[in-house]
């Protein structure tokens, strides 16, 4: 709440009265003396959406302004991750293989498991200095590399396309590619392979 306050040059009192709550309601949240209630948390929100203040945007930027030679990697998931992160305990039929993947967007990685109810965003940062990466962009090797990897391509598994995007992947550490959710990817399965 300060930093939106701030942000908008606004003193408490002129932020309690813009979200409808008393002024000593904001001290002690600020303050972290009490927490916020759900109606406070509900009247927040209702007010930096309609000033389109992108919270967001704001979470990234405070976490990768405390890296120095590290990335940072947003992953978001449906329901809780339990116990480590384990590649070879990961699904089968994942986006690219069956490694744990990331996006370099809080933002992306949120909007795919907005509207679960038990979703969480996490955020990793590690030194990258001894590994080997492979980054997508939303484009047609990311597509086919997703398609690939969901088994949809089975039959052009051999095809020298195939077999060149699959062999990139070759002694790679980490992946970062933007997230795909399944409405995205029914489209993708309709692509053909030429």
């Amino acid at each position: 709440m300060k930093i939106v306050r701030e942000l908008l040059s606004i003193t408490q009192e002129e932020f309690a009265d813009a979200i409808e709550v008393e002024t000593l309601t904001i001290k002690r949240i600020e303050n972290g003396i009490t927490r916020t209630s759900k109606r406070t948390h509900d009247l927040f929100y209702d007010f930096v959406y309609k000033k389109k203040i992108y919270l967001n945007k704001i979470k990234e930027m405070f976490y990768k302004e405390e890296l120095t030679n590290e990335i940072l990697l947003f992953h978001g998931a449906k329901s809780a991750i339990l116990g480590d992160i384990n590649i070879s305990k990961s699904r089968k039929n994942n986006d690219f293989g069956q490694g744990f993947y990331c996006g370099e967007s809080y933002e992306q990685s949120a909007s795919f498991v907005e509207n679960f109810e038990n979703s969480s965003v996490y955020y990793f940062s590690f030194d990258t200095s001894n590994l080997k990466c492979m980054k997508y962009d939303v484009n047609r090797e990311w597509m086919l590399t997703i398609a690939y990897f969901r088994e949809t391509l089975n039959k052009y598994k051999d095809s020298s396309i195939i077999k060149n995007l699959i062999s990139k992947l070759d002694n790679i550490d980490y992946v970062i590619a933007p997230t795909i959710d399944n409405k995205m990817f029914s489209y993708i399965k309709k692509v053909r392979l030429y």
